[in-house]
């Protein structure tokens, strides 16, 4: 068999566009894995970021003066007034 001939014959076999699995239940197969992913991604990625961001904005409400802080590069340091 050459690659000529295996080429006919998979393409002989699959099927016309708009035949089976066509329709609504067909789009919804073909769009459900990239929903999946959008999910997945979602609660991944953006969720945990959003949460990460509400945790900063109390912990910044709640500082006052007089407060010992640590930088996230490491310095130690005391409020001395907030803007």
């Amino acid at each position: 068999m050459n690659l000529a001939h295996a080429a006919d014959i998979a393409l002989a076999s699959a099927s016309p566009p708009g035949g089976a699995g066509g329709g609504p239940m067909g789009m919804l197969v073909q769009l459900a894995p990239m929903i999946a992913i959008f999910a997945i991604f979602y609660f991944l990625m953006i969720r945990p970021q959003q949460r990460q961001k509400a945790d900063r904005q109390r912990m910044l409400e709640a500082l006052k003066k007089g407060d010992r802080v640590i930088t996230s590069s490491g310095l130690h340091g005391t409020v001395t007034g907030l803007n």
